[in-house]
């Protein structure tokens, strides 16, 4: 217990140090789940400090690193590299973590956190719950709606601290696009 960290006087506080901390890890993993009326996909996310994340579906292994975004397909010769504007390429990964610093009107209870707000790009509004373990951010689950859709996005984060993971750029070609880093282009939050 004398190691745990103690949490600030506010919700709000308590929650933006959890995320801050989390932010600050050498590495995690995290998986993600997105649910939009029918439709269902999941990822799995290996992220390393402080730029780069192998983002693995069922159809791609993409890279994410610096403010560029690798998507390769099954055809191991056939690969797109989208360049995002500059700090943005990492953001749809780091989306739940930012939004829980910049929380406000947090409620708490024990080591959940409930609060709302919309997103910067699109004004979309959102809900979101934030649970912490051991002063980190351990899942986040945001609701919101999109073409009148409920979507529920779910990332659950694990394996904090020092990686062996090594995320490189692709060895052969790619197309050069420019973009937002994210390929799917919706709206509001969306699975990288």
């Amino acid at each position: 217990l004398a190691c745990a960290a103690r949490p600030s006087g506010s919700a709000e506080a308590s929650l933006h140090e959890a995320a801050e901390r989390t932010l600050a890890q050498e590495s995690f993993h995290m998986v993600i789940s997105f649910d939009q009326g029918t439709g269902h996909a999941e990822v799995s996310v290996d992220y390393v400090a402080p730029d780069r994340a192998r983002i693995e579906s069922p159809d791609s292994v993409d890279l994410a690193i610096g403010d560029d975004r690798y998507i390769d397909s099954i055809d191991p010769e056939h690969c797109i590299k989208i360049t995002s504007p500059p700090g943005e390429g990492l953001s749809d990964i780091l989306m739940p973590l930012e939004l829980s610093v910049e929380s406000k009107d947090v409620i708490r209870s024990g080591d959940t956190y409930e609060f709302d707000g919309s997103f910067d790009s699109s004004g979309t509004p959102f809900e979101a719950t934030a649970r912490t373990q051991r002063g980190l951010i351990e899942s986040v689950e945001i609701r919101t709606e999109v073409a009148r859709d409920e979507v529920r996005l779910r990332y659950r984060l694990s394996g904090f601290g020092a990686s062996d993971v090594v995320i490189e750029p692709p060895q052969h070609e790619c197309e050069v696009m420019e973009g937002p880093s994210d390929p799917i282009g919706v709206e509001a939050p969306t699975v990288p």
